[in-house]
């Protein structure tokens, strides 16, 4: 449920933003995301955005250096997908899928992965309308090309800063976890993920086989896309407006001013300074 008075503690949170040592700027949107989290509770909030920043300026390789024009995020485009469905549930969650799309292990780059992961989540307050609150995740993640190759490399240090931001320092609650098309080698793979999981994070997960229905038990077919049998848009009409908005707003994902703790930002000096001789 969205917490209905998002509106009152914002401006005494806007404040202490504007005044702290560390904090980049930060979108109004998100800012009542944070809210919405802690139920206006304003040291909660305080802390999870102290949290979220801390998280990010400690992996800034996976959340802060990036950008969604670079070779290695659109190779990344190309062999994953992570992508938010348009429609809410009755509840204000958002479905978030995200899957391997190309299965060549080759062309698998962990964290470019988490790279995109992290694009697409600040994308997404950018995109949404100023007037709603996302109160949930449900993810879908869609192992049908996953392989054991692909789990191999696997790169620990992002695996573990993705699972901190993803069960820590997110601005929404997070609501189901589905791992769908699930292959026979489900177990091996889980035997490397779930030591990086938080044990209420891990019981929340529902495993589903190939070709099953009972996905449909937890969300309505007309949220899901026609790839996994439901009637809203097809995975690929989305995957396109995805890249679309990537590039649309690429000056805010790599404005440092948003993401890096504002005493780390180094000021640019001018070029004909950096120039001059001195001699």
């Amino acid at each position: 449920m969205v917490y209905d008075k998002i509106d009152e503690t914002l401006i005494p949170i806007q404040k202490w933003v504007s005044e702290h040592d560390t904090l980049p700027k930060i979108d109004t949107l998100v800012l009542k995301h944070f809210i919405n989290v802690c139920n206006g509770n304003i040291q909660e909030i305080q802390k999870l955005i102290e949290l979220h920043y801390s998280i990010r300026n400690s992996y800034s390789n996976l959340f802060i250096e990036r950008d969604p024009t670079s070779k290695e995020s659109q190779n990344s485009l190309r062999a994953s997908d992570v992508i938010y469905l348009p429609k809410l549930t009755s509840d204000n969650s958002i479905i978030q899928i995200s899957r391997i799309s190309d299965p060549d292990p080759d062309k698998y780059n962990h964290p470019e992965t988490v790279k995109t992961v992290a694009m697409v989540y600040d994308m997404l307050f950018r995109t949404i309308p100023e007037t709603q609150i996302i109160d949930s995740v449900i993810s879908i993640f869609d192992s049908a090309n996953i392989s054991l190759r692909h789990v191999s490399k696997i790169s620990i240090s992002a695996l573990r800063g993705f699972m901190k931001f993803y069960e820590k320092g997110t601005a929404y609650k997070i609501a189901q976890i589905h791992v769908i098309n699930c292959p026979s080698y489900i177990n091996k793979i889980m035997a490397v993920l779930r030591p990086f999981m938080a044990d209420h994070i891990n019981k929340m997960i529902n495993f589903h086989q190939p070709n099953s229905q009972t996905l449909f038990k937890y969300i309505s077919k007309d949220l899901l896309p026609i790839e996994f049998g439901g009637t809203g848009e097809s995975l690929e009409l989305l995957r396109i407006k995805q890249r679309e908005n990537l590039i649309k707003h690429r000056d805010y994902l790599i404005d440092l001013n948003y993401w890096k703790h504002k005493d780390k930002i180094v000021p640019k000096i001018e070029k004909d300074f950096q120039n001059l001789n001195l001699d």
